[in-house]
């Protein structure tokens, strides 16, 4: 099976129609694939 290669612009449109959409943030993220890389363990 392939994986598909999504074009930037194309994940950021889909990301626009689903916020407009009323989908969460966490609901696109995890529909799209797209990581959170603010998300960080604080260092000490």
């Amino acid at each position: 099976m392939e994986t598909r290669v999504h074009d930037p612009e194309e994940i950021k449109q889909k990301a626009i129609e689903m916020k407009q959409a009323g989908y969460t943030n966490r609901e696109i993220m995890e529909t799209l694939g797209i990581k959170n890389k603010t998300k960080r363990s604080p260092t000490a």
